[in-house]
Protein backbone atom coordinates (compact mmCIF):
# COMPACT_ATOMS: atom_id res chain seq x y z
CA UNK A 1 0.00 0.00 0.00
CA UNK A 2 1.20 3.46 -0.83
CA UNK A 3 0.28 5.73 2.05
CA UNK A 4 -0.16 9.20 0.65
CA UNK A 5 -1.05 11.08 3.79
CA UNK A 6 -2.14 10.84 7.34
CA UNK A 7 -4.98 13.21 8.01
CA UNK A 8 -5.10 15.57 10.95
CA UNK A 9 -8.47 16.03 12.58
CA UNK A 10 -10.56 18.18 10.26
CA UNK A 11 -13.31 20.44 11.60
CA UNK A 12 -15.61 19.11 8.85
CA UNK A 13 -15.22 15.54 10.13
CA UNK A 14 -18.00 14.80 12.58
CA UNK A 15 -17.69 12.14 15.27
CA UNK A 16 -14.38 10.88 13.90
CA UNK A 17 -12.39 8.80 16.34
CA UNK A 18 -9.42 6.93 14.92
CA UNK A 19 -6.56 7.16 12.45
CA UNK A 20 -7.38 8.58 9.02
CA UNK A 21 -5.16 7.96 6.00
CA UNK A 22 -5.38 8.58 2.27
CA UNK A 23 -3.99 5.65 0.31
CA UNK A 24 -3.48 5.22 -3.44
CA UNK A 25 -5.83 2.45 -4.49
CA UNK A 26 -4.54 -0.63 -6.28
CA UNK A 27 -6.22 -3.76 -7.66
CA UNK A 28 -5.85 -5.37 -4.20
CA UNK A 29 -8.58 -2.98 -3.01
CA UNK A 30 -11.07 -4.23 -5.64
CA UNK A 31 -13.22 -6.46 -3.41
CA UNK A 32 -13.96 -3.73 -0.87
CA UNK A 33 -14.38 -1.02 -3.55
CA UNK A 34 -16.86 -3.33 -5.30
CA UNK A 35 -18.74 -3.98 -2.04
CA UNK A 36 -19.00 -0.28 -1.10
CA UNK A 37 -20.09 0.72 -4.57
CA UNK A 38 -22.79 -1.95 -4.80
CA UNK A 39 -24.17 -0.95 -1.40
CA UNK A 40 -24.15 2.76 -2.21
CA UNK A 41 -25.08 3.23 -5.87
CA UNK A 42 -28.22 2.44 -7.83
CA UNK A 43 -26.17 1.75 -10.99
CA UNK A 44 -22.88 0.29 -9.79
CA UNK A 45 -20.03 -0.64 -12.08
CA UNK A 46 -19.11 -4.23 -12.80
CA UNK A 47 -16.13 -5.80 -11.06
CA UNK A 48 -14.37 -5.82 -14.45
CA UNK A 49 -14.92 -2.07 -14.98
CA UNK A 50 -13.53 -1.31 -11.53
CA UNK A 51 -10.58 -3.61 -12.15
CA UNK A 52 -9.85 -1.98 -15.50
CA UNK A 53 -9.84 1.47 -13.88
CA UNK A 54 -7.53 0.50 -11.03
CA UNK A 55 -5.15 -1.36 -13.35
CA UNK A 56 -5.01 1.53 -15.84
CA UNK A 57 -1.61 3.21 -15.89
CA UNK A 58 -3.43 6.55 -15.93
CA UNK A 59 -5.40 5.76 -12.77
CA UNK A 60 -5.15 8.45 -10.09
CA UNK A 61 -7.41 6.81 -7.54
CA UNK A 62 -7.40 7.15 -3.77
CA UNK A 63 -9.23 5.89 -0.73
CA UNK A 64 -9.82 7.36 2.69
CA UNK A 65 -9.21 4.78 5.40
CA UNK A 66 -10.33 5.01 9.02
CA UNK A 67 -8.34 2.58 11.16
CA UNK A 68 -7.48 0.57 8.02
CA UNK A 69 -11.13 0.39 6.90
CA UNK A 70 -11.96 1.92 3.51
CA UNK A 71 -14.58 4.60 4.14
CA UNK A 72 -14.62 6.56 0.87
CA UNK A 73 -12.95 6.27 -2.51
CA UNK A 74 -12.40 8.45 -5.56
CA UNK A 75 -11.61 6.70 -8.84
CA UNK A 76 -10.13 8.97 -11.46
CA UNK A 77 -8.01 8.90 -14.56
CA UNK A 78 -5.44 11.39 -15.77
CA UNK A 79 -5.71 12.62 -19.33
CA UNK A 80 -2.84 14.96 -20.11
CA UNK A 81 -3.31 17.79 -17.58
CA UNK A 82 -6.88 16.88 -16.62
CA UNK A 83 -8.42 14.59 -14.03
CA UNK A 84 -11.69 12.85 -14.81
CA UNK A 85 -13.55 11.78 -11.68
CA UNK A 86 -15.19 8.53 -12.67
CA UNK A 87 -16.59 7.24 -9.41
CA UNK A 88 -16.72 8.78 -5.93
CA UNK A 89 -18.48 6.81 -3.20
CA UNK A 90 -18.63 6.91 0.59
CA UNK A 91 -19.95 4.04 2.71
CA UNK A 92 -23.60 4.66 3.52
CA UNK A 93 -23.06 4.72 7.29
CA UNK A 94 -20.27 7.34 6.95
CA UNK A 95 -22.05 9.80 4.65
CA UNK A 96 -22.65 13.43 5.65
CA UNK A 97 -19.80 13.31 8.16
CA UNK A 98 -17.11 15.11 6.15
CA UNK A 99 -15.18 12.11 4.84
CA UNK A 100 -15.88 12.83 1.16
CA UNK A 101 -14.89 16.46 1.74
CA UNK A 102 -11.61 15.35 3.30
CA UNK A 103 -10.85 12.93 0.45
CA UNK A 104 -11.74 15.37 -2.33
CA UNK A 105 -9.61 18.07 -0.71
CA UNK A 106 -6.60 15.74 -0.69
CA UNK A 107 -7.19 14.47 -4.25
CA UNK A 108 -7.28 18.06 -5.53
CA UNK A 109 -4.11 18.92 -3.60
CA UNK A 110 -2.31 15.85 -4.97
CA UNK A 111 -3.45 16.71 -8.49
CA UNK A 112 -2.13 20.25 -8.14
CA UNK A 113 1.27 18.78 -7.21
CA UNK A 114 1.13 16.87 -10.52
CA UNK A 115 0.50 20.13 -12.46
CA UNK A 116 -3.13 19.21 -13.18
CA UNK A 117 -5.07 22.10 -14.70
CA UNK A 118 -8.68 20.91 -14.40
CA UNK A 119 -11.13 18.31 -13.14
CA UNK A 120 -14.24 17.02 -14.91
CA UNK A 121 -17.07 14.79 -13.68
CA UNK A 122 -20.66 13.74 -14.18
CA UNK A 123 -23.06 13.58 -11.26
CA UNK A 124 -26.72 12.63 -10.98
CA UNK A 125 -28.89 15.71 -11.20
CA UNK A 126 -30.77 14.58 -8.06
CA UNK A 127 -27.63 13.95 -5.99
CA UNK A 128 -27.91 17.27 -4.20
CA UNK A 129 -25.36 16.49 -1.49
CA UNK A 130 -22.71 15.56 -4.08
CA UNK A 131 -23.50 18.61 -6.22
CA UNK A 132 -23.22 20.80 -3.10
CA UNK A 133 -19.87 19.21 -2.19
CA UNK A 134 -18.48 19.83 -5.66
CA UNK A 135 -19.76 23.41 -5.68
CA UNK A 136 -18.08 24.03 -2.30
CA UNK A 137 -14.79 23.15 -3.99
CA UNK A 138 -15.48 25.51 -6.90
CA UNK A 139 -16.81 23.08 -9.49
CA UNK A 140 -19.21 24.71 -11.93
CA UNK A 141 -21.92 23.17 -14.10
CA UNK A 142 -20.94 23.08 -17.78
CA UNK A 143 -23.91 21.25 -19.27
CA UNK A 144 -26.36 18.38 -18.80
CA UNK A 145 -26.29 14.95 -20.42
CA UNK A 146 -29.84 13.81 -21.01
CA UNK A 147 -30.73 10.33 -19.73
CA UNK A 148 -27.07 9.60 -18.91
CA UNK A 149 -27.87 7.45 -15.86
CA UNK A 150 -30.06 4.37 -15.58
CA UNK A 151 -31.91 2.83 -12.59
CA UNK A 152 -33.59 5.31 -12.59
CA UNK A 153 -33.09 7.12 -15.88
CA UNK A 154 -31.79 10.57 -15.06
CA UNK A 155 -29.79 13.43 -16.49
CA UNK A 156 -26.18 13.99 -15.48
CA UNK A 157 -24.71 17.35 -14.63
CA UNK A 158 -21.29 17.78 -16.21
CA UNK A 159 -19.13 19.80 -13.85
CA UNK A 160 -15.61 21.17 -14.04
CA UNK A 161 -13.01 22.73 -11.77
CA UNK A 162 -10.07 24.80 -12.95
CA UNK A 163 -7.21 24.31 -10.48
CA UNK A 164 -4.55 26.19 -12.42
CA UNK A 165 -3.35 29.17 -10.43
CA UNK A 166 -3.92 32.40 -12.32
Amino acid sequence: MIRVASIKQNSKLLNCVGKLEIIKLTPEHLPVVFEIQHAGLSSPWTFENLQSTLENIHSFSFGLFLDDKLISFCLTTLVLDEVNILNFVTRLEYRRQGYANCLLQKVIALAEQQKIVSFFLEVRQSNFSAVRLYEEFGFVKLTERKDYYQNPTENALVMALNVKKQ
